[in-house]
């Protein structure tokens, strides 16, 4: 004998009712619940999405910011070169004053400084000027100087060598002209370190 038979028929009904009443809201809520957890799950998987887009953007920007910086140092140890372009123009530029004499110099210790004198001296001789062999000399600076003597010898030559160094892309120094030792003739042009 089972249980339910000793239940009044009212209490059976009773219960059946509820039974199917359950099974009514469970047939309406599951889908209600699936839509709901559905719903939930999308709307964390777009906002992961969204966070690992955010992610490879930054990482992207950072990637290229260390591509930037590379080139950078890279540039900053290449050694300095006069292209032919600088140097076909500047020849050009300095011809009307052929003739000049002028120093030039490079650095004491600094094979860069004393290779890049060569190639400026190189395209003063080809622009006609009287160019002393490149010597060292003991002065730290960075970048370029045109030296010239006591304002009472100046022929306005290293003027014009200054706005053809500038012209060309040459980094002059100005400083360097305060700093400067008595340059050794006329016009001095001084190399030095690379800035």
């Amino acid at each position: 004998m089972s249980l339910l038979s000793n239940l009044p028929s009212g209490w059976l009904l009773t219960i059946e009712s509820v039974l199917r009443a359950g099974s009514f809201v469970c047939a309406i809520l599951a889908p209600i619940l699936g839509l709901g957890y559905w719903y939930v799950s999308t709307y964390r998987s777009s906002q992961e999405i969204t966070s690992v887009r955010q992610d490879l953007t930054k990482a992207r920007k950072d990637a290229e910011e260390a591509r930037k910086e590379t080139a950078e140092i890279r540039a900053q140890q290449e050694p300095r070169k006069l292209s032919p372009t600088q140097r076909e123009r500047l020849v050009g530029l300095l011809s009307e004053a052929k003739g000049t004499e002028i120093f030039v110099t490079g650095t004491v210790g600094s094979l860069e400084s004393m290779q890049y004198a060569t190639q400026l001296a190189e395209a003063l001789r080809q622009a006609g000027w009287n160019v002393k062999d490149v010597l060292q000399w003991d002065v730290y600076f960075s970048g370029v100087a045109v030296l010239e003597a006591p304002a009472s010898e100046r022929s306005g030559v290293a003027g014009l060598l200054r706005n053809g160094l500038k012209s060309v892309g040459v980094v002059l120094n100005p400083m360097a002209y305060a700093e400067a030792q008595e340059p050794p003739g006329p016009i001095h042009l001084a190399v030095g370190v690379k800035p």
